[in-house]
């Protein structure tokens, strides 16, 4: 999933706690790479790391998890979903990033990603399935090429089909 536009850290702190109040520990895991992700976030027990600020950490994280999911690729075993939520991506994670697009969904590692400018990702943006472009007064979700436009008067309260399907498809 890719977030952007205005208040997409906002957006990112309520897709969170909604996958996190959703799902059991033993369900869902969170990667958190941001300068902006609340710490109170960080105190919550799904949390498989502390949130990573530094770009080094950032792109080591990735290629460990990364081996996590070819190993499970190998060994197809029943593991926690891992999410990582990434605010702000930018050049040196795009290598780890493009691996864990290509293969991480089979073994339940889905990305979260946030820019200011989705243009940067390149090639990138074709393997993210599902797109949100947050607008004033709503948001555009695009699949697969296809706009949705919602103002927030017509988004369902507590319709949170979207990031549960994201999680429950493996």
């Amino acid at each position: 999933m890719l977030v952007s536009g205005d208040g997409r850290v906002d957006l990112l702190h309520t897709i969170i706690w909604s996958l996190a109040v959703g799902n059991r520990q033993s369900r869902i895991q969170f990667v958190i790479i941001s300068h902006n992700i609340s710490a109170e976030i960080e105190k919550l027990p799904h949390m498989l790391e502390p949130i990573i600020s530094r770009k080094r950490d950032a792109a080591t994280i990735l290629w460990r998890i990364h081996q996590e999911m070819k190993r499970r690729q190998r060994e197809s075993i029943d593991t926690p979903h891992i999410v990582i939520v990434i605010d702000d991506v930018h050049e040196d994670l795009t290598r780890p990033i493009s691996s864990l697009l290509s293969g991480g969904r089979e073994a339940g590692i889905h990305l979260i990603l946030s820019t200011s400018s989705p243009e940067a990702l390149g090639g990138m943006l074709k393997h993210i399935p599902l797109h949100l472009y947050n607008e004033y007064a709503g948001f555009v979700a695009r699949f697969s090429g296809q706009d949705m436009h919602f103002g927030l008067a017509h988004v369902p309260q507590n319709d949170h089909r979207i990031l549960n399907d994201m999680v429950h498809q493996k």
